[in-house]
């Protein structure tokens, strides 16, 4: 038996116990195929297909990192978000940049026409299929 999120956690739903019933895997693979056919959310689709065994662990991996930050996308972190930021890269080589560093790194930038198409859907779209043969490369997929 599964637990199973009548209103799922990733729409705003908790771990009460009136938010919760026990399913069979079946059951619970249904109840996320409907929930994804009424609400089109990512996570459902993923929940669907894992639980129904229609995808591994590696689509499953993919599928939840392409997730990754798009809830936030567009919504800017608060004060204490970017404070906690900042100080977990303290001391890192690689953290935060010092205004010389950025300075040189803009100049260096200077007349680069490729970085300003880095948002477009085609770039993106090229750096996906580019990220996704690389991580099958890695896994020996290919």
């Amino acid at each position: 038996m599964h637990n199973h999120h009548k209103i799922p956690k990733h729409m705003g739903g908790s771990d009460s116990p009136t938010n919760i019933e026990a399913l069979t895997v079946t059951e619970h693979a249904q109840a996320h195929k409907e929930l994804y056919e009424k609400y089109g959310k990512k996570e459902d689709k993923c929940a669907w297909l894992a639980l129904s065994k229609q995808i591994g662990k590696e689509e499953i991996w993919m599928e939840r990192s392409s997730m990754g930050g798009e809830k936030n996308k567009g919504v800017p972190k608060s004060l204490e978000h970017r404070r906690k930021i900042s100080e977990s890269l303290e001391g890192q080589e690689w953290g935060p940049l010092s205004e010389e560093r950025k300075t040189n790194i803009s100049k260096a930038m200077m007349g680069n026409k490729n970085s300003k198409r880095h948002s477009s859907p085609e770039y993106k779209k090229t750096q996906s299929e580019a990220m996704k043969a690389a991580w099958k490369k890695r896994k020996g997929i290919l």
